[in-house]
C-alpha cells in the first residue's frame, strides 16, 4: 500500500533519483501495488454491501517484481541507477545496522531486521 503519507516508497523514489537502485531480498519478491485511497474504497463498499466479504482482499490486478518497479521508476525519472549485489552477510548487517539506528530515530527504518530475509 502507498499513499500521501508512505516513507518507505518516498524513500526508494529518492534514492532512485540520486542513481542507487535499491535491491530488497534475496530473490524476485513480488508485491500488488495499492493506493491507500483504493484500500478505503474497498473497505467502504464492502461496509455497505448485502453480499458476504469474507474473501475482501483489495489490490493490484497483478503483482510485480521489485524489478518490474526499478525499470519503470528509472524511465519516469529518465535516470540510470547503479544497484548492489545482494549478498546475505551484507544484507544481515546492513538489515541489523539499521534497525539499531531507527531506535534513536523518529521513524522506522525502511529496512530492518525482519525485512533482511524477504
Amino acid at each position: 500500500m502507498y499513499g500521501p503519507r508512505d516513507s518507505a516508497s518516498f524513500d526508494y523514489f529518492k534514492s532512485a533519483q540520486r542513481g542507487l537502485e535499491l535491491l530488497i531480498g534475496f530473490h524476485d519478491t513480488y508485491v500488488s501495488l495499492v493506493h491507500c485511497r483504493d484500500i478505503v474504497s474497498g473497505i467502504v463498499l464492502a461496509a455497505e454491501s448485502k453480499k458476504s466479504t469474507d474473501n475482501l482482499f483489495p489490490g493490484s490486478e497483478r503483482y510485480y517484481t521489485w524489478d518490474e518497479i526499478g525499470y519503470v521508476t528509472k524511465n519516469v525519472l529518465n535516470r540510470k541507477t547503479a544497484s548492489r549485489p545482494r549478498t546475505k552477510p551484507l544484507v544481515f548487517v546492513v538489515g541489523g545496522i539499521s534497525q539499531l539506528v531507527s531506535r534513536f530515530k523518529e521513524k522506522p527504518s525502511v529496512l530492518n531486521f525482519e525485512k533482511r530475509t524477504t
